[in-house]
């Protein structure tokens, strides 16, 4: 899906690429064509006409031809800095579900050791953290 919407932005670039390029060149074309530069002594015959409508249509294609050098990207180019804080967070939040399912576990009466405690704690505090870094970005 990454790769279709990367491709598809490319082909819209390319799009607006030729778009303007064409209007350039029909902007410059046909006043000359028109004769404007007539009292100059530069004229047009009727043959390099057409033959500027045909580099126009050729040089278009040429463009969208340059697609097909497109190529996907890989997995290292996907993996941003967003993505691997995302990653770690949901890490993070399925140890901190495990611990607090693991505490379930404990016999009523015995209760939970500092240790067990602080861990928890420094587990939840460095997920909110993470949380609060990857909704400021």
């Amino acid at each position: 899906v990454v790769s279709c919407l990367d491709l598809s932005r490319k082909t819209v670039h390319r799009i607006w690429l030729n778009f303007m390029f064409a209007c350039i060149y029909n902007l410059m074309g046909i006043p000359i064509a028109a004769g404007i530069l007539a009292p100059f002594g530069i004229s047009m015959q009727p043959w390099m006409g057409s033959a500027a409508m045909a580099l126009s249509s050729v040089s278009v294609v040429c463009s969208s031809l340059c697609l097909k050098f497109y190529r996907k990207k890989g997995r290292e180019d996907l993996e941003t800095e967003e993505y691997k804080t995302a990653q770690n967070a949901a890490f993070l939040a399925s140890n901190i579900q495990m611990a607090e399912n693991d505490s379930v576990v404990i016999p009523i009466g015995r209760k939970k050791s500092k240790s067990e405690n602080s861990g928890l704690k420094a587990i939840k505090t460095h997920l909110n953290i993470s949380k609060r870094a990857f909704l400021n970005k």
